[in-house]
């Protein structure tokens, strides 16, 4: 009954909102090309009637084309673009026929900057006042990765060692997919991540410290991924195809069809791919014996078969009204497999036994999402109305068997399985109204609910007396229930060479956790609110700067409140706390913004002061078995320093440089043991792109982690160096992509914890040296300079194989 009602609602609004533009149109279009007659992406047009009074305003596609309908009249178009001097038409005659202005060449000028936004070069980042925009077809190192491996290149983004995203050194950052949550992240973010491929991502969007539109969940900020989705008139797309080593194969393909009043588009892909992993651990603890050591060394091997499809199709109903309805269908067959060989010590390091434990485990994950987005425009210059309504669910069900053998004894081995499924079923209900007020004044408001159901059945069972036995603490099915309501309103206004935005966020949130089995249930419902403040001054056209406050929180996500865990270490494992309070967080940031003729200079300062913060601490018991718990610590102030530095030395070299410098101290306490500690550390990122004879671009990037303080102990120092090669070929249709990531296989996590009755060191590798071979054919498109990764001079080559 809830989702027809929804349903219903949305039908019924769309409905009403829909209105007509009655006056006789007629058709006017064209092309705006750079000085270098270069297509011009997304420059800005408005349409002014003879007497100039404009009418209009829109902006060029990706492929510099533009097309609008009139009522009959006679107009000029007014064309601007950052660093180019205003084009102006001729005023024209719309009153008989349909006018075509041919290709509009813009002018090199003086250099202009619009509103309180600087871009960079398009093919590498654009610096925004509350985000920057990472391109990312620009490197070369990521063209053939999967969406987790891109976001570790991305600067001030990184991952642990098992694929948990950390923004500024802090995991608790809000993932979006073009905007909003999204099934195809299911419960288990780095999973999921590890299975969407970068070939259908188009940017990747980094929100330090977010305005009240956003969601407030994510302490740190917020990264939104924004997929691919092509809009360009009449039939365009791309196939693309990879292999690699180890084995990664994949081939996917991008289309798009736009006829008059209707755009359809496809993006679909199937992969295969299996990454191999390796890892060890020392642990010295007290257990019934006094003290015991152990040693492990593991290997492990996940992935398998999946494949994603999304399509849709955009319904022009006029200049003024759109809906687009779009579904995503994702599956994936995964087989992995992990093995750990223990070695068993006493006190003086004398040899006890050594055993090995094999866990093969079946993972089959499936997800289904539709969407319905309404889209209204206005006479009025940037007023809009949209309304999104979606649904998606999603499941995954874990399958292992485990077998655990005593290499000293012939007895046979002890044997185990494991079922985890889970489950979720969303629905999200969004509008937002944008209203500009006077000559630079903008108000914006808006609405959201997202319901949210989720569920984990799991059970642990092990071979007694030939008899399957469910293992008494590792059976249980939890349900998470999440209702969250929000409204939000902003305005935002300029005077003089000050430009700001104020905002305030209310959330209601209504979220109940039941462990069904025990009959424990927990239900906490609270009322926040998340003002935001963004102010910039522009000091003159090339320098900057800029203020920003936020408040925000981090509910404890799903794996956080499960009190179950992976099998596959007998010895080591993660549990959660289904009593995770939310933190929550207040961040400031101030940055300056330095643009050159060849390149700009980003240097921000940032504080946050985080209350409830969630950290994991681990815990040893008598036999050995660590459990590592997320709790409530304390609080913590962190601040730091980043720098972004990007300049072209010459027509052949771009180079970038990103610093990250921050400090984080914590206090607080856990069943009477304090875990205070401080950190500091640092992130570096340095990458160079070089335009070679040929028609050859080449990327080389390093990165490198300083270690760092932890709750418990201490994470060394990591580092890491990718490299690529591209070249156009089929007369520039096409581009081939070779690319290497961790070309000298160091990218390795270790570190030690300790406590009160043990220490332990441990050390991993995620993924092993990659190489890949990409291969890209446009059809019908041209190149865009983000393809390619530099700016181009004249065509596409006419260089074929060979």
């Amino acid at each position: 009954m809830k989702k027809t009602l929804i349903l219903f609602s949305l039908l019924c609004f769309l409905s009403i909102s829909y209105s007509q533009n009655q006056l006789e149109t007629l058709v006017v279009d064209g092309a705006v090309l750079d000085p270098d007659s270069e297509p011009l992406p997304f420059a800005a047009l408005m349409v002014y009637e003879n007497d100039s009074v404009m009418i209009k305003g829109l902006t060029t596609d990706e492929n510099g084309l533009f097309e609008t309908e009139l009522p009959k009249g006679k107009y000029f178009i007014k064309i601007q673009y950052l660093s180019f001097s205003d084009y102006t038409t001729p005023v024209f005659d719309l009153t008989e026929k349909n006018v075509s202005l041919g290709q509009l060449k813009m002018e090199t000028g003086d250099l202009v900057l619009q509103e309180i936004e600087i871009t960079a070069q398009k093919s590498q980042m654009e610096f925004k006042l509350d985000k920057r925009v990472v391109n990312v077809g620009s490197d070369l190192a990521n063209s053939s990765t999967n969406v987790s491996e891109l976001l570790d290149n991305i600067p001030s983004v990184s991952l642990d060692i098992e694929g948990n995203v950390e923004l500024r050194g802090s995991q608790n950052v809000r993932i979006l997919i073009d905007g909003k949550p999204s099934g195809l992240l299911g419960n288990n973010v780095a999973d999921a991540l590890r299975q969407l491929q970068s070939s259908m991502v188009e940017k990747v969007e980094i929100i330090t410290n977010p305005s009240a539109r956003y969601d407030a969940e994510g302490e740190v900020g917020i990264i939104n991924i924004v997929m691919k989705k092509e809009s360009q008139k009449g039939f365009n797309g791309s196939i693309n195809s990879r292999i690699g080593h180890p084995q990664d194969y994949g081939l996917g393909i991008n289309f798009n069809l736009r006829r008059n009043w209707i755009n359809f588009f496809l993006n679909s892909g199937i992969y295969y791919q299996k990454s191999p992993g390796e890892g060890g651990e020392y642990q010295e603890y007290y257990g019934a014996n006094g003290l015991e050591i152990y040693e492990s060394e593991s290997e492990r091997s996940r992935g398998g078969l999946s494949n994603k499809h999304q399509f849709g199709a955009d319904f022009f109903l006029n200049d003024y009204n759109t809906i687009t309805v779009s579904g995503i269908y994702r599956f994936a067959d995964g087989k992995n497999r992990s093995e750990i060989n223990y070695t068993d010590y006493d006190s003086n390091h004398e040899f006890i036994k050594s055993s090995r434990r094999i866990d093969m485990e079946n993972e089959d994950g499936e997800d289904i999402e539709t969407s319905i987005s309404y889209v209204k425009t206005f006479d009025k210059k940037d007023r809009k109305f949209t309304a999104d309504f979606k649904w998606l669910k999603n499941e995954d069900l874990e399958l292992s068997d485990i077998s655990e053998f005593d290499l000293q004894s012939s007895a046979s081995p002890s044997l185990q399985n494991s079922r985890n499924r889970e489950g979720e079923e969303n629905f999200l209900f969004q509008v937002d109204y944008v209203d500009p007020i006077g000559e630079d004044g903008m108000f914006e408001a808006g609405l959201k609910s997202n319901i949210r159901d989720v569920n984990n059945d799991y059970l642990v069972e092990e071979l007694i007396d030939n008899e399957w036995t469910a293992l008494e603490d590792f059976d249980d099915n939890l349900i998470y229930l999440e209702n969250i309501h929000a409204a939000y309103a902003i305005y935002g206004n300029k005077f003089s060479k000050i430009s700001y935005q104020l905002g305030m966020r209310a959330e209601y949130s209504d979220i109940t956790t039941e462990l069904v089995k025990e009959e424990l249930e927990n239900n906490r419902s609270y009322l926040n609110f998340f003002p935001t403040a963004h102010f910039s001054y522009e000091l003159n056209p090339e320098n900057q700067f800029q203020v920003s406050y936020s408040r925000r929180l981090s509910r404890p996500w799903f794996r956080m409140l499960l009190p179950f865990s992976n099998f596959s270490d007998s010895r080591s494992r993660r549990v959660g706390n289904p009593d995770l309070d939310p933190e929550y967080s207040n961040s400031f940031e101030t940055g300056y913004l330095r643009y050159f003729p060849n390149g700009s200079l980003l240097s921000s300062i940032y504080y946050r002061h985080r209350t409830g913060v969630i950290s994991r601490i681990s815990e040893v018991d008598t036999d050995g078995i660590e459990y590592e718990i997320p709790i409530n610590l304390g609080n913590q102030h962190a601040y730091g320093v980043e720098m972004s530095f990007n300049y072209d030395f010459t027509k052949w070299w771009q180079s970038s440089i990103n610093l990250n410098f921050y400090q984080a101290d914590t206090d607080g306490q856990y069943e009477d043991q304090v875990f205070d500690f401080s950190t500091q550390t640092m992130q570096a990122q340095a990458s160079s792109k070089f335009k070679l004879p040929a028609n050859i671009n080449m990327q080389a990037s390093f990165r490198y982690g300083a270690p760092r303080e932890t709750t418990q102990g201490r994470r060394d120092a990591i580092y890491s160096v990718d490299a690529g090669l591209s070249r156009d070929v089929l007369k520039g249709n096409g581009t081939l992509i070779l690319s290497a990531t961790d070309l000298l296989n160091s990218r390795k996590y270790s570190g030690y914890s300790e406590g009160d009755n043990f220490y332990n060191e441990e050390w991993g590798r995620r993924r092993v040296r990659q190489i890949i071979l990409n291969f890209n054919y446009r059809i019908n498109q041209n190149k865009s300079r983000k393809d390619e990764g530099l700016p181009r001079e004249g065509g596409g080559g006419d260089d074929d194989f060979g």
